[in-house]
């Protein structure tokens, strides 16, 4: 078998963590099989230049993983409001080497229609069908892309966060749904918003307890920004 890196042991231990959690009705904790195609970081990051013409920091090499995918869907089983979530993280090479999102934005701008043909979606929700799709943006001489929350009606966001920064707080939010407006400027306290609100609120009231080997601190300072 092959021999796992520290950090990709760190999402396994993610799965672990899901399985292990008895407040958790989860539905689905997939680890990937590690690539017999992609090699390690330094390797794929050269690849990806010679042959995708794509150019990444390296720093980005420190969260880079072999699985193929890493997913996993999950429901609290007993709780005042509502909390779920989701995630569907791809492999990077396959991401980048893939085509722009099928987001079917209704009547797009050229400066739109532009972003969507440089967004490479890499992590998502396949399985319960909420919409949500993270993306890395592709632009020339861009060595650390920025990243893009889409939520389908209500828009697309540009997260303040890099994309080892995403996998880090995915890891620590679990995937719960609507986490990444935490890394936007936009405001959970309209209307349209009250669901994720109560939902991210619930969640940073549960999960200091139920993953106390977690610092939920910046998240909570997040949370009430955008509040």
């Amino acid at each position: 078998m092959t021999d796992l890196t520290p950090y990709e042991h760190s999402w396994v231990g993610l799965l672990g963590e899901l399985r292990a959690c008895a407040a958790l009705q989860v539905s689905r904790a997939e680890q990937g099989p590690v690539s017999q195609v992609f090699g390690d970081a330094a390797t794929e990051f050269a690849n990806l230049e010679e042959f995708e013409g794509i150019s990444l920091d390296p720093a980005l090499q420190g969260c880079y993983f072999r699985f193929i995918s890493m997913a996993a869907a999950w429901e609290v089983a007993e709780s005042e409001s509502p909390i779920a979530g989701e995630f569907d993280v791809a492999h990077i090479s396959d991401v980048l080497s893939g085509n722009p999102p099928e987001l079917g934005w209704p009547n797009p701008t050229p400066a739109e229609r532009e972003l969507l043909s440089q967004l490479r979606g890499f992590d998502g929700t396949t399985m319960t069908g909420v919409g949500h799709l993270t993306a890395l943006r592709v632009q020339p001489g861009v060595g650390n892309p920025e990243l893009w929350f889409d939520t389908g009606p209500l828009g697309v966001h540009r997260m303040d966060i890099d994309y080892c920064a995403y996998l880090d707080a995915l890891r620590v939010t679990k995937g719960t749904f609507g986490w990444q407006y935490l890394f936007t400027e936009v405001s959970l306290a309209r209307e349209d918003h009250e669901s994720t609100a109560q939902r991210l609120t619930g969640m940073l009231d549960l999960f200091p307890r139920l993953f106390p080997a977690h610092d939920y601190s910046d998240l909570r300072a997040r949370l009430e920004a955008r509040l």
